[in-house]
């Protein structure tokens, strides 16, 4: 397994770890509809940019927006399905 891979799925369970943070946020706000989807990308975006910090991709020197933008896609996506799998079931 290559760095870049180990990398991808390091961020991508960082993203499952996310969705309680998103779901204890939005009870306690009781925030639904577009504020709930705001806290779900405020979550993800504040993760992805750790994941950047953590493997060296953001330092006070350098700040690469694709690395963030990235590792905020691969949260963002692996919560919303890691989320909908959850729900799905409750139905």
């Amino acid at each position: 397994m290559t760095e870049e891979n180990v990398l991808f799925v390091i961020t991508a369970i960082t993203g499952i770890l996310g969705v309680p943070v998103v779901q204890f946020l939005k009870n306690k706000f009781g925030w639904t509809g577009n504020a709930a989807l705001s806290i779900a990308v405020a979550v993800s975006f504040a993760i992805g940019l750790g994941v950047a910090i953590v493997n060296g991709q953001v330092t006070g020197e350098l700040l690469d927006p694709k690395q963030v933008a990235d590792a905020f896609g691969v949260v963002f996506a692996t919560a919303t399905i890691v989320f909908k799998l959850f729900t799905e079931g409750k139905k």
